[in-house]
C-alpha cells in the first residue's frame, strides 16, 4: 500500500491564504449622513442624551417604517441630529467632517457636539464646517440598530443644531467657502473608524436632508445609493488596545 504523502507547506499556504481573506477589516464605506428632527431639548438638558435610541431606515428593509424624520413644519423649532447610519459595530466610528447649508428662511444654529471637535458657522451660507472626534479607546461608537434584526447595523449621534424654518426651504450636507482652508486634505465628506482609518463618503447616495413646508426632504435609506468609498490615512492600532476596546461592547 502507498502512503499518501502531503504536501505540508502548501497545505499551510493554503491555509494562510483563506486566513488572510478572511481577516479583512471591517469598514465604514457603507456609512450614510442623515439629518433627524426631533422635538426641542430645554437648556437643562443635554440634547445628546435625548436624541432616539434607534435609527430604522426602512428602505434598507422595505417591509420596514423608516423612523428617520426628514420633513418639517413651517414656524416650529426642531432639534435637528446629525446621525451616521448603516454604521458597521465592528470597525466603529471615532469621528466625522461634514459641513451643512441651508436655504435662506431657514435658521441653523447653537450646534451642540456629542464628542469632541470643532464647530465653524458660515452665516452667508446659512451652514456650518464641523468636525466630531471621540476617544477611539474609551467612546468608540458602536451601538447596534435594534431595528435590524441581524445586529449588523449600527447608527452614531453627532450632534444637534436648532432648526426653525420661516418658508420652504432644505438643509443639506453641502459645500462651504473656507473648507479648504480648514481641512486642505479633505477631497469629501467622510467618517473615521475607531483604527484610524478615514473613509471619503463619495456618493450621492450617502447624504439626507431636511426638507420644511411644501419641500420634501430625504432619508438616505435606499439599497443601493451608497457605492465604494475611499479609504485614507490608515492609522496601525496595537491588538491589545484593539482587544480592549471591543470588550467594551
Amino acid at each position: 500500500m502507498r502512503r499518501l504523502r502531503i504536501r505540508f507547506p502548501l497545505v499551510v499556504l493554503a491555509l494562510m491564504a483563506a486566513t488572510s481573506v478572511a481577516a479583512q477589516p471591517p469598514t465604514q464605506c457603507s456609512a450614510r449622513l442623515a439629518l433627524h428632527l426631533g422635538p426641542v431639548v430645554t437648556a437643562t438638558k443635554n440634547p445628546c442624551t435625548q436624541a432616539p435610541s434607534e435609527f430604522a431606515c426602512g428602505g434598507f428593509d422595505f417591509n420596514a417604517a423608516t423612523t428617520v424624520n426628514f420633513n418639517g413644519l413651517l414656524g416650529t423649532g426642531y432639534s435637528a441630529y446629525v446621525v451616521v447610519l448603516e454604521l458597521d459595530p465592528d470597525a466603529g466610528l471615532s469621528g466625522a467632517k461634514f459641513s451643512t447649508r441651508s436655504d435662506p428662511d431657514i435658521l441653523v444654529n447653537n450646534w451642540v457636539s456629542c464628542g469632541g471637535g470643532t464647530a465653524v458657522p458660515d452665516p452667508g451660507n446659512g451652514g456650518w464646517t464641523i468636525s466630531v472626534d471621540f476617544d477611539p479607546l474609551t467612546e468608540c461608537q458602536q451601538t447596534t440598530d435594534p431595528t435590524d434584526p441581524d445586529s449588523k447595523n449600527g447608527f452614531a449621534v453627532l450632534g444637534r443644531f436648532y432648526v426653525y424654518a420661516y418658508a420652504d426651504g432644505t438643509v443639506q450636507f453641502g459645500g462651504h467657502p473656507s473648507l479648504e482652508n480648514i481641512w486642505p486634505d479633505l477631497e469629501e465628506w467622510s467618517v473615521t473608524d475607531c483604527a484610524g482609518t478615514t473613509h471619503i463618503l463619495d456618493s450621492a447616495g450617502a447624504f439626507g436632508w431636511l426638507g420644511f413646508g411644501t419641500t420634501a426632504g430625504w432619508a438616505p435609506c435606499m439599497p443601493d445609493d451608497v457605492g465604494a468609498c475611499v479609504l485614507r490615512n490608515p492609522i496601525p492600532v496595537q491588538k491589545t488596545t484593539w482587544g480592549g476596546v471591543k470588550k467594551l461592547r
